[in-house]
């Protein structure tokens, strides 16, 4: 469908060029559409913009928001902490571009709507910290740890894998983007340290 291609290739332009030096002209040729199709699908390119992160968010965090399992049982929290772990270091190895992207875009916030912006990638870190407060009500995770900063520590970990990864591959020869099995590897060393340090 149009609306569809518009959005794929506004996508592929924003992690190219950025939001700010990427034009609607410029979309409208490459998708092979007129500027009145994107005015009338999206009203302007924020509209856009927003349009391709919620796509994103949707098909990406929708896979892992149903791991949040919140029960009484201990192994429950055990296995949905680890699913969810993995689950989220696929999603940011697969889509790791438009990550990066949001991430720059959120940090210059010269985006009209940065808030919006944040609350499509925010959302998924508001029900883990909902998922930390249950299992630390459940007297599970230690009462003295804050879950605020738990979940800025976890969130932490997946950026900063992001961001280096491209350093470490130069340095070590590793990388989360480029290979699953040291993705999967990373991802285990996250959940058994975190694991590990809040498990009461």
């Amino acid at each position: 469908m149009k609306k569809e291609r518009i959005i794929q290739v506004a996508k592929e332009l924003f992690v190219d060029k950025g939001y700010s030096a990427t034009s609607i002209r410029e979309i409208s040729q490459e998708a092979q559409v007129n500027l009145a199709s994107i005015n009338y699908y999206f009203s302007n390119k924020q509209g856009l913009y927003m349009a391709c992160l919620e796509q994103f968010a949707e098909e990406s965090f929708s896979f892992c928001r149903p791991t949040l399992v919140m029960t009484r049982n201990s192994s429950d929290f055990k296995k949905a902490l680890q699913q969810f772990t993995h689950e989220m270091f696929r999603v940011f190895s697969e889509n790791s571009s438009i990550v990066k992207l949001v991430l720059s875009e959120m940090e210059k916030r010269d985006i009209i709507g940065a808030n919006s912006v944040e609350d499509c990638f925010l959302t998924i870190a508001e029900d883990f910290k909902n998922f930390l407060k249950h299992y630390q009500k459940e007297n599970l995770i230690n009462p003295e740890l804050d879950p605020n900063i738990l979940n800025s520590i976890y969130f932490g970990h997946m950026v900063f894998a992001l961001q280096f990864d491209k350093q470490r591959y130069e340095k070590d020869g590793e990388s989360i983007i480029n290979d699953p099995n040291y993705t999967k590897k990373y991802a285990d060393h996250v959940f058994e340290t975190f694991y590990r340090g809040i498990v009461n």
